[in-house]
């Protein structure tokens, strides 16, 4: 199986041109393969996942150095990846946010993978990155809601949220919650979607059930379609 990932792989960095470096934009509700996707994606030669850049809670995938030049470039001080100024200036300035990920990664990795969660960015800074020419497309996740609405309840239960088996616990669902969570997710989701295409952004959609997960040679050829 491992040959084989490297196989494709290889035939798809074959195939490529040289290109400016850009960014890959996944949408996704979470608890929806979207750490699978990224696994795969170190993986694809030409291509690097940086997490979730823009979560409001916590600046995954920065580096204590990292920090150290943002503080620099943004002229403040951060006390670490938690700091909400360090998280809401990234949200604020995600242009050159993106800049620095990619002047950061993309000498030898020239596509940039961002993981955006519901709500991680209004439609207005969404639209300003988008017209700053960083992103060359979109790639949107989708589950079942109820099933990713479970699947949140039992990771947030045993703040574990990925590689654990929660088949065999219960978790009870609140109706109203459930229905607000949904409609959040669908007016964000919708709102980021129509951010692209107004800016004449591709998107690319992946389902969870049929894309994501399957064995592992047909999701790489799923992601491998996605991305190139």
């Amino acid at each position: 199986m491992r040959s084989d990932i490297e196989s494709m792989a290889q035939k798809r960095a074959d195939s490529q041109t040289p290109q400016t470096p850009n960014a890959i934009f996944i949408f996704s509700t979470g608890r929806a393969g979207t750490s699978r996707i990224a696994n795969f994606i170190w993986q694809i030669p030409g291509v690097v996942s940086c997490g979730e850049p823009v979560n409001p809670v916590r600046a995954f995938g920065f580096s204590r150095a990292d920090i150290d030049q943002l503080q620099t470039i943004f002229n403040r001080s951060f006390h670490g990846e938690t700091d909400p100024e360090l998280t809401g200036q990234l949200r604020d300035a995600t242009v050159r946010t993106l800049e620095f990920l990619l002047a950061k990664h993309c000498q030898r990795q020239p596509v940039l993978l961002v993981k955006l969660l519901t709500g991680h960015l209004s439609e207005q800074a969404l639209d300003r990155v988008f017209k700053s020419g960083i992103v060359s497309r979109c790639i949107v996740v989708q589950r079942r809601f109820v099933d990713v609405h479970i699947s949140w309840k039992k990771a947030n239960h045993f703040n574990v949220y990925e590689g654990l088996d929660t088949t065999d616990y219960m978790a009870e669902l609140n109706p109203e919650r459930f229905l607000e969570a949904w409609s959040k997710a669908r007016v964000w989701h919708k709102a980021a979607v129509d951010a692209a295409r107004r800016n004449g952004i591709p998107v690319v959609n992946l389902r969870y059930e049929t894309d994501i997960d399957c064995p592992d040679r047909t999701c790489l050829e799923n992601i491998c379609r996605a991305v190139n």
